[in-house]
């Protein structure tokens, strides 16, 4: 186990046309979870603090799907997790989609999760998706990460990423004061945000 102070974190979104966000976080670890007998806590901890992250970058932008192009509402996440080390590190790797239901885009992430699980050394593991309740659409990406209306998500919109981490979008003021409490986490933890291929 470890007696770093800090997590290195690497998230990599990618979007359309090989455009992508590439994010660099230094989360606190908790002094609890800093021991060896700590070991399954911490893991946990590690996963929640991903869990919760992939909102943060899924309404950094209006991503395409990764695949098609069409406008992203799902995505499809990859770990790959150093965390044992001395100084503990995961990556995560998120593929935008729009729509997992639709077989060639689902079949094209099936196809990236296998590389992803070459270049990582992480055995593959087929994606578990929950099945999707007739009729229920995700919020868009790009909209709003607190209210996720799908207007927010337009170009015309006016939505304003953090000042802080220059990466989350809030549509409004009150929108950024009422996700504060999920959202600091990550604005607290980010040192650097990369984007490629956006215009």
């Amino acid at each position: 186990m470890t007696q770093a102070s800090h997590l290195d974190v690497t998230i990599i979104l990618y979007g359309h046309n090989e455009s992508r966000v590439e994010v660099t976080m230094k989360p606190k670890i908790p002094e609890a979870y800093r021991n060896p007998e700590a070991f399954g806590a911490f893991e946990g901890w590690v996963q929640g603090f991903l869990f919760a992250r992939g909102k943060d970058v899924k309404h950094s932008e209006a991503w395409k799907c990764s695949v098609c192009g069409d406008p992203s509402r799902e995505s499809d996440c990859n770990v790959a997790s150093w965390i044992h080390l001395p100084q503990p590190k995961v990556n995560l790797y998120i593929f935008t989609v729009c729509d997992l239901d639709k077989r060639s885009c689902y079949e094209a992430i099936q196809v990236q999760r296998r590389m992803m699980s070459t270049v990582s050394g992480v055995p593959y593991q087929p994606p578990m998706f929950a099945p999707k309740p007739p009729g229920v659409q995700f919020p868009l990406a790009g909209s709003c990460a607190m209210c996720e209306k799908d207007a927010t998500a337009s170009p015309d919109a006016g939505i304003l990423r953090c000042s802080g981490c220059k990466l989350t979008s809030h549509f409004r003021a009150v929108c950024q004061k009422n996700d504060w409490s999920r959202h600091k986490a990550a604005c607290k933890a980010v040192r650097d945000v990369q984007w490629v291929g956006l215009d």
